[in-house]
């Protein structure tokens, strides 16, 4: 080959290697480009649904074909729907990750701490790590993860009641039967939970181990309507939540209950569980069912630490009160809107 073929040849190579270079600049300019578009479809969807989020820095990027979008000093601003504002929120950044390959498939990530206020009160949260997924997400069937790793919740004003956890999963997503919603299971999982509310009625702030699985049927939906409509129609339509299994358990405390409950006409917690309790003498003896002191006393609460069964007890919301067997709680249960 002569000198000037053999450049005539390298110049045709670097002219093609321009053209590649060129080509793929431009597939990822308008792959970011459509990424970015992507995003404000969906910040607009929550705009329309009461929800205005907005972002200190905004940040498009990832390796084709995938999405990563990451929201610095992410701030929220709106309630559960368009009628009933309330919440503003701010939360250090959110990254949410997408693919082309997986439309239906999204991940969320945030980074602590979280801040704001909801119905006029104050509330903050600090985790070190925060995860959520969701598959389905644009369809009727799309199911829901969320997990978080030494999570710390404060709620409330000069003296918040602080809620917390070692470790925290919840899962949740429809059943469907002829594309129409039947029912919606739930399951949680926690480890070292502290709750004030738990620890007030069982008499114990030992941090617990959860699990719990339910379902709600004929679960509503949430069609922008203001949320007390939502549920008020989801009552009249005699909608029920199938407790399949609750589990405590603490240091010296096991507790297992299964039921139903719903609302009653004035939107209070209605219906019954079965608890079977194992281990609790001072929990029994608290509430009357193990005469405190005594020989009786314990003598029973020997007899039950032995056995290994547990003791068996109803529990049942009625008329605004909370019934553990025949005995009547001190607790008074409000309207949940």
């Amino acid at each position: 080959m002569s000198q000037a073929g053999h450049y005539d040849g390298r110049r045709r190579g670097l002219i093609a290697l321009l053209v590649i270079i060129v080509l793929l600049a431009g597939g990822y300019y308008g792959f970011l480009r459509f990424a970015q578009s992507h995003l404000e479809g969906l910040l607009a969807a929550e705009a329309r649904h009461g929800r205005h989020w907005s972002c200190a820095s905004l940040d498009v990027s990832g390796p084709f074909p995938t999405f990563l979008y990451q929201c610095g000093d992410a701030r929220l601003n709106g309630g559960p729907d368009a009628s009933s504002p309330g919440l503003a929120a701010s939360v250090r950044s959110v990254t949410m990750g997408w693919s082309l390959l997986e439309p239906s498939h999204a991940r969320f990530e945030a980074a602590a701490p979280l801040s704001g206020t909801w119905a006029d009160q104050p509330f903050k949260a600090d985790w070190q790590g925060l995860s959520a997924t969701i598959d389905g997400y644009s369809s009727l069937s799309a199911r829901a993860q969320i997990q978080a790793e030494q999570i710390v919740a404060q709620m409330g004003g000069a003296v918040p009641a602080v809620y917390s956890a070692a470790h925290l999963r919840v899962e949740a997503g429809p059943v469907l039967e002829s594309q129409q919603l039947q029912a919606w299971p739930v399951s949680v999982h926690a480890d070292g939970l502290v709750s004030p509310i738990i620890a007030r009625i069982l008499r114990n702030d030992t941090p617990l181990a959860v699990d719990f699985r339910a379902h709600m049927s004929l679960p509503p939906r949430f069609d922008g309507s203001d949320i007390s409509e939502i549920m008020e129609r989801w009552r009249q339509a005699g909608g029920v939540i199938q407790i399949e299994e609750l589990h405590l358990v603490a240091t010296d405390l096991n507790i297992m209950a299964a039921g139903t409950l719903a609302l009653d006409d004035q939107h209070r917690l209605s219906g019954a569980l079965d608890l079977n309790i194992n281990g609790g003498q001072d929990l029994l003896s608290h509430y009357g069912y193990i005469p405190k002191g005594g020989l009786v006393g314990s003598l029973l609460g020997g007899l039950l630490k032995g056995t290994g069964r547990g003791i068996a007890l109803p529990l049942r919301f009625s008329d605004g009160r909370v019934w553990l067997g025949p005995l009547k709680l001190p607790l008074q249960l409000v309207a949940l809107y």
